[in-house]
């Protein structure tokens, strides 16, 4: 019989092979990381040497319990290999409304981790079911007691209770937890449908990431003030609040501050704010009071569910006092920008109601770095007053920053329900403020909304003192329209739209010396005829058919 030939991994010495199964074990943040058997147990089973190392490393069995097993032996069998370890915990209380049998077996699983609960790492907490007699119980007499005690290693606390729950000692964070002492390696928070105020020892310099979904931190404009500036070094903040009657529980009061101007509080180390599903007067207004650095992320996602019809007279008022306060905010944010370096855009995209910046390579190497991510999106367009109100322009595709772009993509999409008649009318009467633009690009259905507004621009009754619409312009691109679709004009027009379009924008900007070629994307239907029907009106060496978009 020859020699056996050991594969060259087994020849490695311990030390690596507990490298190798740590970069297995990297991402610890993906979902169901607590459910069944722990994630590399695989390493353990693989040969005598693999499992003595796998075994020796307390990391690989630090997430309790285990759920969604037969029976208990997984988590006490973790709680028997990481004895001295930090520990990622997840807890789960009150797992069902209708399953005392369901809502033991979890709470059975959690009491094994709460000796241990000093240790944690990772402490995440969700709460269910909470009008449940056992698990009111269990909450009160074994978790609390557990949560009151000092948590020296904690690095990432997330609090969910349940939306709908009533009952203040799960909804509302207390002064008391962690002993009243600030666990000093806490750096990530996520909270979600509770109360938890700046009393809280939960704040400090150290945390580094903030997300609030339905989640009130503060009362009002100076206590959200006063919090963050007890969090100078946060790096990412979210902020969500719905519209349900239960959301109610969390709002705050936005009235603006008497005692501190807009952008009050320097966050010099933010690199991302975003609202997301926020209802709008309350995620703006924290924009208002935090002045944040030239290249944060900024984001903003309001609710479908917030819709100016449905609000009172004072409500919306209060919206569009919002507005102004928010446009200047941005304002004053951008212009600080631009003054430290950071250049204008010069490529913009209007798509819906959401403006955002397009990255360009020729872009000046030497300038401040521009937010790799700028997304605004107009709040409350939802009925013709508000489409024709200027504040949500003002907040968003207005902003000074966006009007120095060369190019301008257009893709304006059906806003909720609004009949096509009734556009971001707003937007179209301010578009002229777009000066500089040379390259316009129009996609789908904008091509017959530009058109309108361009028929609109050769009425004769039309203002005269109206600025002219892009003097500069060069090129047009129309891409994803169907130019087969017939479409009927008011003056009873038959030509094919192609044509009706082409003489449009031959009348409009045909003469100006700038004016070159209108170009038809291949993702356009219809597009060979179109380019022959562009070609008549505006003749044939302005047309050309382009095939990269």
């Amino acid at each position: 019989m020859g020699p056996v030939l050991v594969p060259p991994v087994h020849r490695l010495p311990p030390e690596i092979l507990r490298d190798i199964f740590r970069l297995l074990d990297v991402d610890r943040s993906y979902a169901f990381r607590h459910h069944g058997a722990p994630p590399l147990t695989y390493l353990s089973h693989v040969c005598r040497k693999w499992r003595h190392v796998a075994l020796d490393m307390q990391e690989l069995w630090n997430s309790w319990p285990r759920y969604r097993t037969a029976d208990e032996n997984w988590t006490l069998l973790c709680c028997s290999r990481a004895r001295t370890t930090p520990l990622d915990l997840e807890w789960t209380v009150g797992a069902s409304y209708r399953s005392d049998e369901l809502n033991n077996r979890c709470h059975s699983l959690v009491r094994h981790t709460l000796p241990h609960a000093s240790r944690a790492r990772t402490l995440v907490i969700n709460i269910d079911a909470d009008f449940v007699p056992s698990v009111a119980a269990f909450w009160r007499d074994e978790v609390l007691p557990v949560l009151s005690m000092h948590f020296p290693l904690l690095e990432d606390f997330s609090y969910m209770p349940n939306i709908e729950t009533s009952n203040d000692e799960m909804r509302i964070i207390t002064p008391s937890i962690f002993s009243g002492v600030y666990p000093p390696h806490l750096r990530k928070m996520f909270l979600s449908s509770c109360e938890a105020l700046q009393t809280c020892p939960i704040y400090s310099a150290n945390l580094q990431h903030l997300h609030l979904y339905s989640a009130r931190a503060w009362t009002d404009v100076d206590g959200m003030i006063r919090l963050f500036q007890s969090i100078p070094n946060l790096e990412t903040f979210e902020y969500s609040l719905g519209t349900t009657e239960f959301d109610d529980d969390y709002v705050y009061d936005p009235t603006p501050s008497l005692h501190h101007p807009l952008r009050a509080v320097a966050m010099n180390r933010l690199k991302s704010f975003k609202t997301i599903q926020s209802r709008f007067v309350h995620g703006i207004t924290i924009l208002c009071y935090l002045a944040l650095p030239p290249d944060a992320n900024i984001s903003f996602w309001w609710t479908d569910n917030e819709e100016a019809e449905e609000m009172e007279a004072h409500e919306l008022t209060q919206a569009i006092e919002h507005m102004r306060l928010g446009s200047e905010a941005l304002n004053q944010h951008f212009v600080s920008a631009v003054f430290t370096g950071m250049q204008p855009f010069r490529a913009v995209e209007i798509a819906g109601t959401c403006v955002r910046p397009l990255h360009v390579e020729e872009e000046s190497a030497d300038a401040t770095r521009a937010p790799p991510s700028l997304s605004l999106t107009a709040p409350l367009v939802d009925t013709r007053e508000m489409l024709l109100r200027a504040e949500p322009c003002l907040l968003t595709a207005l902003q000074p920053i966006f009007l120095q772009a060369t190019y301008l993509r257009l893709k304006l999409s059906d806003l909720h329900d609004i009949h096509d008649t009734e556009q971001w009318i707003a937007l179209w009467v301010n578009l002229y403020q777009y000066q500089k633009v040379t390259d316009l690009h129009l996609f789908g259905k904008n091509v017959v909304w530009f058109f309108d507004y361009l028929v609109v621009r050769l009425n004769p009754e039309f203002p005269a003192s109206t600025p002219a619409l892009f003097p500069l312009l060069e090129n047009i691109t129309v891409s994803d329209f169907d130019f087969t679709k017939a479409r009927r004009t008011r003056d009873g027009d038959e030509r094919p739209f192609g044509m009706r379009f082409g003489d449009v924008v031959n009348r409009i900007f045909g003469g100006l010396e700038s004016f070159g070629n209108v170009w038809v994307g291949h993702t356009c239907k219809g597009h060979g005829a179109a380019v022959e029907q562009l070609r008549m009106c505006l003749g044939d060496d302005r047309v050309e058919s382009d095939d990269e978009v």
